[in-house]
């Protein structure tokens, strides 16, 4: 027998009242964790948070991206920790969202300040040099398109932001590169990225979770760097 009430649908056997399990839909927290002195991912970082409310403990991947589920009682603040051999942990507390993805900069064990590594110089010892400006601005616009195809993979980004994150890494690569073949190996790169964005899209529309603009917006941008690099491959001049 069914029985409605105020409190929904319930089901009554042999006197025994039967409530439908409801599902929690599980808190996330996501962030890429980097290099503190060259800005690249880390990977294999170990993630945890204090308590009993964690319901895995994922590690960091290839691009510095980790995503730690939590019961669904928890707290809207919690103590995050990251751990990578060689690394100092980073202990900080952050919010429970999953439309923010947290950047966290490990430091490196035995990495001095500037000033300590300017007396290791004058010393004569070994110091660890400043990365270049080329690198730096390299890793950065690398690490904001790996963000922002990880915000779009999860359904929290737009692809219209996948496809100008890819155009600014592009800009920057280009902006690093003196030579032609240089030039050309940039945008064989881009194209190969542009090809599987393009899959992405498409996917993505036909599981009904993208629209049909971000289709035509996959092939328009394979498309134009299609076209860039055969102008460059035109060109005669080195």
């Amino acid at each position: 027998m069914m029985v409605l009430g105020k409190l929904g649908a319930r089901l009554v056997v042999f006197g025994v009242v039967l409530y439908p399990a409801v599902a929690f839909e599980a808190k996330h927290i996501l962030g890429i964790v980097k290099d503190s002195r060259t800005n690249n991912p880390i990977q294999g970082a170990e993630i945890s948070v204090g308590g009993k409310v964690a319901n895995d403990k994922p590690v960091s991947d290839d691009t510095g991206f980790f995503k730690l589920s939590l019961a669904d009682s928890v707290d809207s603040v919690v103590r995050l920790r990251v751990e990578k051999a060689g690394y100092n942990p980073a202990d900080l507390q952050v919010s429970v969202n999953d439309e923010l993805i947290h950047q966290i900069s490990l430091k490196a064990l035995g990495m001095g300040t500037a000033a300590a590594n300017r007396r290791a110089a004058d010393s004569g010892d070994t110091y660890v040099p400043p990365e270049s400006f080329s690198s730096a601005l390299r890793a950065d616009a690398k690490t904001a398109f790996d963000s922002m195809r990880k915000r779009y993979e999860f359904g929290v980004e737009n692809f219209f932001s996948v496809v100008i994150a890819h155009d600014k890494l592009i800009q920057v690569e280009l902006l690093l590169t003196q030579k032609r073949q240089e030039r050309i190996a940039v945008y064989k790169a881009a194209l190969e990225i542009a090809r599987k964005l393009e899959v992405e899209s498409q996917s993505r529309y036909t599981l009904g979770v993208d629209s049909q603009n971000s289709v035509f917006l996959g092939r328009l941008h394979r498309s134009e760097v299609e076209l860039l690099l055969a102008k460059e491959q035109s060109r005669t001049s080195p």
